[in-house]
This record gives C-alpha cells, sequence and structure tokens, in this order.
C-alpha cells in the first residue's frame, strides 16, 4: 500500500462548522403544563380557594360594624319607664319624682339615643329639645306615664355603619376580583396567550405555505398582503382561515401527479422499461482506459478556456470537449479541498481519476442526463458556493461539489415513476423509493471505497458518517418529488426571519451591493441554525441542478432543447409499451417555448422568488430567469401564431410573474 493509505486518520475540523448546534429559537418559548386539563385544574383550585376566603373574611368582617349600633332587643327603655310609673303611682313627692328622672336621664347620658320628654298623662314632668324629623322620636308607655326618646344620634351612626359595610363590601368584592383575575391570568390565560402566539406565528407560517402551494398547483392569483391582514385579526378568525387552508392542501395532496394539468407534469413523470445495472467492481481493462485518460486530463491544456470563463456563470460546456471538462472538473474540485484532506493525502491525481471514472459513468446516448449535465451542475454548485462562501464551511463545499458531479450517474434518460411502474431493478432494490437517486448516492461510494479515486482519504468514523450523511442528503433532494417540500421550507425560513431579510433588502439595491456586504451578522446567525443551515444547503444541489432556466437564454435554450428531447424519447417508449404519454412527452404536441414557460412559472420561479430574498448575492439567477422568460415568450409570439385571446393570456401570466420578482425590476 502507498505511503497514503498508511497515515493516521485526522479530524476535519471544518466539520464542526457543517454541523452547527441550531441555538434557541427566540420565538420558541418553553410552555410547562399548558395541557388543558392541567391549566383547568390550578384555575379551579384557585379559584376555589379565593372564593373560601372571600366567605370566610366576609362573615367575619362585615358583622363588626354592627357591633356600634343601637342594640336589637333594648328592654332598658322599658323597664325605666316602668319603674318611673310605678313610683308617681306610689309617691306623689315631686322630689322624690324629679330624683327618678334625673336617674332616668343619667342612665342614657352615655348612649347615642336619650329621653328628651317625660309625660304624665298631660303632665310635662322634664323637657329638653326634641329631634327635627318626627320620625326619629321614639315613645315608651306604661300606663299614664310616657317617654319619648331622641333616636337622631343612633340613626346617624348606623348610616354611617351601613356606608362602612357597603364599602367595606365592595372593597372586598374588588379585592378578591383583582386575586381572582390575577390567578385566572396566571394559571389561564398567560399559558394560553404563550400558545395562541405560537399558533399567530405557526398559523401565519402555514397560511403562507398552503397559500403558495395553492398558487403553484391551481395558479389562482393571490394578495400577496393577505398575510399580513391575518396577522392583525383575531386568532380564532385566523385559525379558523389556517384550518380552511389545511382543507386545500389536503385536497392538493389526493391530486395524483398525472392528474396535474400545471405544475408536476413539469416534473418529468412517465413509464420506461430501459434497464441499467451499476457495476460493482473496476475490471483491470477498465482501470487500464482510466488510467489512460486520467493521463490526458492532467496534462490538460486550458490556454484556450478564458478564466472569466470558467468562473462565469455564462460557462457552457456543450461548447467543451470531454477532456477539457474533466479537467475543469478536477480543478473546480482541487479549489476547495480542504487543508486536512490534503494532509490525508488526496492529491490532484486522485481527484483526476475521481473525475475520470465519473465521467465513464455517464451514459453518452442520454440527451440531457450525461456528462455534460453533470458538469454544468457541478460548475453552476461552484459559483453559487462561490457566492455564497462565508455560510458555508470549505468541506461544505467540497462535499456539495463531489455530488454535483455524481448526482445524476448512470441516468438511464427515464423518471423514477417510469421505474416503479416498470417494476425495474432498481426500483425492486431501493423499494420504489427514489431509485435513481439512490442508485447515485450507491455509486458515489463504490467509487469512494477504490483508493485510487478516494477523493475524502481516510477519515474517522464521525466525520466520514458526517459526510456520508451529507451527501446522501444533498442527492435525494435532487429528486423531483422533493421539489415542493424544498420550496415550502426556504420559504419558511424566510417568514420566520421576514423582518431581518426584508432590513437587509432595502440597505443594498443590486446585486453587487449584496455580494460586497452580505451577510451580516443577523443574517449569518439565521444561516448558523441547523435546521435552516441544512435545508439551504440541500436546496443548493437541487437549485444548480434546475439552473439552466436561470443563465442566459443563449445558454439555458440549447439545455431546455435536450431535456425535451429526452422527454419526448420517454414518450416514445411508453409509446410501444401501449402506456398513456403525458403531453410533455408527446413530441407532436408539445410547445417548445409554453412548456418552458410553465417551467419556470411553476417550478423554477417559486424558489428563485424566495432564495433570492435569502440570499440576495444570487439576485442574478432571478434576472436571467426573467430574461429567459421574454425570450420564450417572444419566440412564442413569433413561431406560433397565437390568436389575439392567447396572447393576452400569455401576457397576463407573463406581467403576473413580473410582478413578483426582486432585482430583475
Amino acid at each position: 500500500m502507498g505511503s497514503r493509505n498508511m497515515k493516521r486518520p485526522e479530524k476535519l475540523p471544518e466539520l464542526r462548522h457543517a454541523s452547527r448546534e441550531a441555538p434557541p429559537r427566540k420565538w420558541q418559548a418553553q410552555v410547562t403544563g399548558c395541557n388543558i386539563r392541567v391549566i383547568s385544574s390550578k384555575l379551579i383550585s384557585r379559584v376555589s380557594s379565593t372564593v373560601a376566603c372571600l366567605i370566610i373574611l366576609s362573615v367575619q368582617v362585615l358583622p363588626l360594624p354592627g357591633t356600634f349600633s343601637y342594640p336589637t332587643q333594648d328592654f332598658s327603655i322599658q323597664m325605666w319607664t316602668e319603674h318611673l310609673s310605678r313610683s308617681i303611682e306610689e309617691s306623689t313627692d315631686p322630689e322624690k319624682i324629679s330624683e327618678i328622672v334625673n336617674q332616668f336621664r343619667a342612665f342614657y347620658d352615655r348612649t347615642a339615643y336619650k329621653p328628651y320628654v317625660f309625660l304624665n298623662g298631660t303632665q310635662v314632668l322634664w323637657e329638653s329639645r326634641g329631634p327635627l324629623q318626627p320620625d326619629r322620636s321614639v315613645r315608651i308607655q306604661d300606663g299614664a306615664v310616657s317617654v319619648l326618646f331622641d333616636f337622631t344620634t343612633q340613626v346617624q351612626v348606623e348610616a354611617a355603619l351601613n356606608m362602612s359595610i357597603i364599602t367595606i363590601t365592595i372593597i372586598l368584592m374588588l379585592l378578591f376580583s383583582l386575586l381572582i383575575s390575577r390567578a385566572i391570568a396566571r394559571h389561564a390565560l398567560a399559558p394560553l396567550e404563550t400558545m395562541l402566539l405560537k399558533v399567530r406565528k405557526i398559523g401565519r407560517l402555514i397560511w403562507l405555505q398552503v397559500e403558495s402551494i395553492h398558487t403553484l398547483l391551481s395558479n389562482s392569483k393571490q394578495n400577496q398582503n393577505k398575510n399580513d391582514e391575518k396577522e392583525e385579526g383575531d386568532e380564532t378568525v385566523l385559525l379558523k382561515e389556517v384550518l380552511g387552508r389545511i382543507s386545500l392542501l389536503s385536497a392538493l395532496k389526493l391530486i395524483r401527479p398525472d392528474e396535474d394539468a400545471q405544475a408536476v407534469v413539469f416534473l418529468g413523470t412517465g413509464v420506461a422499461s430501459e434497464t441499467v445495472r451499476p457495476s460493482n467492481t473496476l475490471t483491470m481493462q477498465h482501470r487500464e482506459m482510466i488510467q489512460s485518460r486520467l493521463q490526458t486530463v492532467v496534462h490538460e491544456d486550458l490556454s484556450d478556456l478564458e478564466v472569466e470563463n470558467l468562473t462565469s456563470w455564462r460557462f457552457n460546456p456543450l461548447d467543451l470537449e470531454t477532456t477539457t471538462t474533466c479537467f475543469v472538473c478536477a480543478k473546480l474540485l482541487s479549489t476547495y479541498m480542504p487543508s486536512a484532506i490534503k494532509a490525508n493525502g488526496v492529491t490532484e491525481t486522485e481527484i483526476s481519476a475521481f473525475i475520470a471514472t465519473v465521467e465513464e459513468g455517464y451514459l453518452k446516448s442520454v440527451p440531457y442526463h450525461n456528462w455534460s449535465h453533470a458538469v454544468d451542475v457541478m460548475h453552476s454548485a461552484y459559483v453559487l458556493l462561490q457566492d455564497l462562501r462565508e455560510a458555508f464551511s470549505r468541506t461544505e463545499r467540497y462535499a456539495l461539489l463531489i455530488c454535483a458531479v455524481v448526482h445524476d450517474i448512470q441516468h438511464p434518460g427515464v423518471s423514477n415513476e417510469f421505474l416503479v411502474q416498470t417494476h425495474h431493478d432498481l426500483a425492486m432494490r431501493y423499494n420504489d423509493n427514489a431509485p435513481l437517486e439512490s442508485m447515485h448516492c450507491a455509486r458515489l461510494f463504490e467509487i469512494l471505497a477504490d483508493p485510487s479515486t478516494n477523493v475524502w482519504g481516510v477519515l474517522e468514523d464521525g466525520p466520514r458518517k458526517d459526510i456520508r450523511k451529507m451527501c446522501i442528503e444533498a442527492i435525494l433532494h435532487t429528486d423531483n418529488s422533493c421539489h415542493f417540500n424544498v420550496v415550502k421550507a426556504c420559504q419558511m425560513i424566510h417568514e420566520v426571519h421576514d423582518e431581518v431579510f426584508s432590513n437587509v433588502l432595502s440597505t443594498h439595491g443590486s446585486v453587487e451591493d449584496h455580494k460586497e456586504s452580505w451577510p451580516s451578522p443577523e443574517v449569518l446567525e439565521i444561516l448558523g441554525e441547523k435546521e435552516t443551515h441544512d435545508t439551504l444547503r440541500n436546496m443548493l444541489l437541487h437549485f444548480a441542478d434546475i439552473s439552466n432556466s436561470m443563465k442566459p437564454f443563449a445558454v439555458a435554450r440549447p439545455w431546455a432543447l435536450l431535456v425535451l428531447e429526452e422527454f419526448f424519447a420517454q414518450g416514445e417508449k411508453m409509446t410501444e409499451l401501449g402506456l398513456p404519454v403525458p403531453a410533455l412527452n408527446d413530441r407532436q404536441k408539445t410547445n417548445r417555448p409554453t412548456s418552458q414557460i410553465g417551467f419556470i412559472e411553476f417550478i423554477v420561479s417559486p424558489l428563485v422568488f424566495t432564495i433570492v430574498k435569502i440570499l440576495p448575492p444570487l439576485g442574478y439567477t432571478e434576472q436571467a430567469m426573467w430574461g429567459n422568460v421574454k425570450s420564450w415568450f417572444e419566440e412564442w409570439a413569433s413561431t406560433a401564431n397565437p390568436s389575439k385571446s392567447e396572447f393576452q393570456q400569455m401576457a397576463t401570466r407573463i406581467t403576473s410573474l413580473y410582478e413578483k420578482v426582486t432585482f430583475a425590476k
């Protein structure tokens, strides 16, 4: 074995950046005990104890003022009157009677009510000023003797006590109302408010996603300000609308891909029968051929290829020879090679052998998914990653370029549905679950298993598993069936951090301005969240895979014709099998310009419109995409001889698409 394989495995420091831990989300509050039963139990317990305290306190406090009032049963006034009456009957001595009257009066000196007139028949024994109001006077009589009491002060005291009782009652009611309100707020309203805040945010996201899918699949016109209006509304109204949209989403989910007339048809559905078997081992003859071609690749002269064109978004591998494109891929991959990989003994020789082996794995008979497409996707990924190099580690960029060049290896030129419906060996092997993408992943790791083409070197288990996971996820996300999920995930990222991304867009106008100043610390923090980071990393390879429609028209048009040719070839196979042929696979029925306008309108643009708001340095992709829409529209108008109504209908679609652009205006 060579010295490279004898080296001790080293860890990749950049992997720590590739697997960042997501910081806690500020809007994601932890709510404990927010179960309805728990809330109800706590609330009942708290309110019950508060009401019990109110009753106990009321029973103890409210009777207190009554202790200062006139006794309910005061027999003294009757007893004194009877005593005076008997004394008058027993003695007629005026002095004795006067003494008894004075004793009578003295007895009531310390009370709030007092006698003011003593009568013996019509004779006034003693008299003072009486109450101003007659109803305040009380007559006590025994025989001929009558005594009139003045209860004015007592009535006033009782009135004051009644007022104090009412005041105390009001204070107690207010106090316990406050206590009950606080109990309800603490044990019911606070958890519910927290949940409703989350419902508002999640509801808004659901609204956005369902609204977006509704627009995407049914081509309905939606008001872009609708989300903001819903945000200001009542939570119950929001929930009602969200549930309505969820039901719409459920209905749309039930639509079969081959039944959709506008969007999913552009993803290339159909059935095929051609069998492609990936080879498991490299034969000696194949090794010799690779070694021969490797010498050509290593010594390839790129003097005729301008460096500006190599790193330009206008780069087109269809204009180059195979040996040149192999050298280009090797150079691009070497550019991003991490230092830890170099320390593992990986050199340009292994990289060139890897590229040559991958090139041999692509079928030359396939019109679109061939080696040129692999080079195009790898170059597109390279340019995108150059503009986003602050957001992704060197190891991630290196891994994505490897995935890009291998992502369609041994592609047979037919769709996954084709393989599944014809019970192809690949569909059987991978249980109908993305058989093509699964095969591409497996083929990648078969190539890496050969030391001569191992561009990772010898890694420890931890980094090796992380890189393998990263590559598998990226390649599997190139499956077109994942497209709408990718769009939704990116839209959710933008919506959650809408304020930050909007501020970035408003600060700088042009794409070049964003390239110079991007990313801000706030954006970098968002992109560092693990879930967001992984989503965007997986999106990038898919973005590069469908980037032909985002290239200048001179580059995009040949690729569009090639992919349509591959669709038509699949349609012809379906005709041979007696299977129904979708419109996009029918050479006679498909109008090439309108098919590309539809592909951009329903598939490409929803992703591009969202991505340029999150990653504004990629705004040039939107500008080129919009240029392609106009060019395809002009070609259609000049070749299809549309009627006035058809022209107006297409113009309306184009105008509606233009209203959504960010950088192309």
